[in-house]
């Protein structure tokens, strides 16, 4: 697996570096970053790279512009915010980017470990806090329990939507939806359901177009709320 860390401290790069590079098994690459600048040519020069661990504070970076900007210009590459901030608006803001996942650094490398493979296949990650305000810790109760994407509600700012988010979907949509709000992988869904890969990705473009989203993420934060069948 091929892998860019993204931030303006070395000493963090260094222990997540080799963290990763004992948890994910021989023949992890790991390529560093230390602003924007670095990321932008690191990506250019390596097109293979599976995943991006990224810091949204560096010399060079505009936060979500940054964030917004990358995705757009490397679409194939999917992007892991890892921040030190657990505010729920923030990792909604970063999915609502582009980001595939949000982490707060607090968490052992072993879950990172597992959330860089989720992002890799496929999948979604968050903490339960961006996906239910119900559930953001109190101010001396730590860190948010980070867990595999879920089915959960869209911010209430955002109760007035296009109506294209509410479009019906076919059942076979429907289906692939629910198993998209759950966290899965292409490959997972596509083996869950008994179809092919390509199939799972002709259905997802369709289903975005209908829920006037962008990417898988913000189609499953607004599955539950806006498609409560698939809940």
């Amino acid at each position: 697996m091929k892998l860019l860390i993204a931030d303006d401290h070395a000493m963090f790069r260094t222990a997540v570096s080799d963290g990763l590079g004992v948890l994910l098994g021989a023949g992890t690459q790991v390529l560093e970053a230390e602003d924007y600048d670095g990321v932008d040519a690191q990506l250019r020069a390596n097109p293979d790279t599976e995943v991006v661990l990224l810091d949204l504070i560096m010399p060079g970076f505009a936060n979500f512009d940054g964030l917004a900007a990358l995705v757009r210009d490397f679409p194939a590459i999917p992007f892991l915010v890892v921040s030190g901030s657990s505010q729920s608006r923030y990792q909604v803001e970063a999915v609502r980017r582009g980001a595939r996942g949000y982490i707060v650094k607090c968490q052992p490398l072993s879950v990172l470990a597992q959330i860089v493979r989720i992002v890799r296949d496929g999948g979604t990650y968050v903490s339960a806090s961006a996906l239910d305000p119900s559930l953001a810790p109190s101010a001396d109760a730590g860190s948010p329990r980070p867990i595999a994407l879920q089915p959960g509600g869209e911010p209430q700012a955002e109760a007035a939507e296009s109506p294209l988010r509410s479009a019906r979907l076919t059942e076979r949509e429907q289906q692939i939806l629910a198993c998209l709000a759950r966290g899965a992988s292409n490959k997972q869904i596509a083996r869950d359901l008994g179809i092919t890969d390509t199939t799972v990705k002709v259905h997802l473009r369709m289903i975005f177009k209908k829920l006037g989203v962008s990417n898988r993420t913000q189609a499953a934060f607004f599955a539950r709320e806006r498609l409560p069948a698939v809940a």
